[in-house]
């Protein structure tokens, strides 16, 4: 079935089982499914959750869902952009666990609605593999970077295993991996600094062949001169580029700024 979305639907039923078993459910919390497709986790979540609620973009799809799911009470179905849902509109929490298989083209404007919502407790998403190595990668990797630094300022992530394209109808032109994510008690940051640690993150990322001083000065219009105190002053090399600094670091970097 061809979609206007060029969607990749699951169809390993282990896989499936698997990406619940992550999402550890004890039967009572709610759960958010973000692009149920054709319901292959559909159908396992609702073994597992006594409230099932589902985003599906595409119209043909939910009335697919609806037919196959008749009469099953647990399951609502809303069909839109789960990028366009507010929030007062989604399962409220503060139990609440998430799982979906995210369409790759908007993989990050999904985790960053994800991020800054407070009512989730869990939740399990399938990404690109790329786009899973960046989110797990560290300072000092060619991968680290804006997505990973935004996850990790929010959340735990840990991988949950691999999915070859193999898995999927019709296959896609990569492989996939699966994540766990835990939401932190707290961001790293404080509430009133958010923008200003992602002007910082932005900036300092903004030229990666430059240090990160001169990132900074040229993205942010502060004199340099100003940077390299203010690093100095903090003890952090604003020589060494924007890549090798953690989470942490960044936080001081945009207090300081």
């Amino acid at each position: 079935m061809k979609t206007p979305w060029s969607q990749n639907f699951l169809a390993n039923r282990s896989v499936a089982e698997r990406c619940v078993r992550a999402l550890e459910l004890d039967g009572k919390e709610p759960v958010l499914e973000i692009g149920p497709g054709r319901g292959v986790l559909t159908e396992i979540l609702l073994d597992s959750s006594p409230a099932l609620f589902a985003v599906e973009i595409d119209p043909r799809m939910v009335e697919f869902l609806r037919e196959k799911f008749a009469g099953e009470r647990r399951l609502t179905l809303l069909c839109s952009d789960f990028l366009d849902v507010p929030a007062a509109d989604l399962p409220p929490g503060p139990g609440l666990k998430v799982i979906g298989n995210l369409p790759y083209a908007v993989v990050s404007p999904i985790l960053q609605k994800l991020l800054a919502w407070p009512a989730w407790s869990a939740a399990v998403v399938m990404v690109q593999k790329e786009v899973g190595r960046r989110i797990l990668s560290g300072p000092g990797s060619r991968e680290y970077g804006i997505l990973a630094i935004s996850v990790r300022s929010r959340a735990k992530a840990e991988k949950v295993c691999d999915v070859n394209r193999g898995s999927f109808r019709p296959a896609p032109n990569v492989d996939s991996m699966v994540l766990r994510l835990t939401p932190l008690p707290r961001p790293v940051y404080e509430p009133e600094m958010e923008e200003k640690f992602f002007a910082a993150v932005r900036g300092s990322f903004a030229h990666r062949r430059k240090t990160i001083q001169n990132s900074l000065a040229r993205h942010l219009e502060i004199p340099p001169e100003r940077i390299r105190k203010a690093f100095t002053a903090a003890g952090l090399d604003p020589e060494a580029r924007a890549e090798t600094f953690s989470v942490e670091a960044f936080k001081r970097i945009s207090e300081i700024l």
